[in-house]
């Protein structure tokens, strides 16, 4: 059928492009800028992206680890460059699929590579979490206790990680029933007495990998003249909506260079 050569044909495009590649290795873009427009990526010069809008992950891109990447980040209307980078080849892990994260306000963009484990990988399901949202301050992150095989009754969420700074990735744990799913994810505040921010649910499947993003940024001083009930306290504004701040899951997906 159509369906069935067309399928083939991505196939092989996807082989040739990896054999010219010395090091192929697989990457997503995820936009986690909370008041950034919609981006264009260009990747040594080529467009590999177009439109990428606030928290969306883009399809896989191929590049070749064993070189230096530029990368180029563009408004996708308008054609203004917003930031350019240089990834040298030690960033890579080439033993799994990475997102590249962008992350960080309009005027000081920032980026990040997050590991996932290669799909399918094993029985049980993976999750990490990225801690991105700026300002927030240092979070615990919890799953309900159906997730978990504790052999312990009675208790309804199991602590995945706590005292979660801002930038950093947490190493990756098992959720060890994901046909009992869906699992409601829970973030709270470390300080006392630990107030909810944001709850997601996280429908899981065995052999896939769930990455965890908190997105956003907290720059609004409530006493400045930034806040139309503030009482106008010198202070310096954003100058450009910031979106509220959310929780995702990012699943993993299949990639032709695990």
């Amino acid at each position: 059928s159509n369906s069935v050569m067309k399928a083939f044909s991505v196939l092989l495009l996807t082989l040739f492009v990896a054999a010219a590649f010395s090091a192929p290795h697989t990457l997503r873009f995820l936009h986690g800028s909370p008041d950034a427009p919609a981006l264009d990526i260009y990747l040594n010069g080529v467009r590999a992206i177009k439109g990428l809008s606030w928290t969306s992950v883009s399809e896989q891109v191929l590049v070749d680890a064993s070189e230096t990447l530029k990368v180029q980040l563009y408004k996708a209307e308008g054609y203004q460059m917003l930031a350019e980078w240089m990834v040298a080849p030690d960033n890579y892990m080439l033993t799994c699929p990475q997102i590249f994260a962008i992350y960080g306000l309009y005027d000081d963009l920032m980026w990040k590579l997050v590991d996932q484990h290669c799909t399918p990988h094993g029985q049980g399901a993976v999750v990490n979490a990225v801690h991105l949202y700026n300002g927030l301050g240092e979070v615990d992150i919890s799953i309900d206790e159906d997730g978990k095989c504790t052999g312990v009754r009675g208790i309804e969420e199991h602590l995945l990680w706590e005292n979660v700074p801002y930038d950093l990735t947490t190493d990756m744990k098992k959720i060890t029933n994901p046909d009992k799913g869906p699992f409601e994810v829970k973030i709270r505040m470390s300080r006392m007495p630990k107030p909810m921010v944001d709850t997601l649910m996280l429908t899981a499947e065995h052999g896939h990998t769930y990455t965890i993003f908190g997105l956003g940024e907290f720059v609004t001083d409530p006493y400045s003249v930034c806040n139309s009930g503030g009482t106008k306290a010198e202070s310096s504004c954003p100058g450009y909506d910031i979106r509220e701040g959310v929780w995702i899951a990012v699943p993993s997906v299949y990639t032709s260079t695990c």
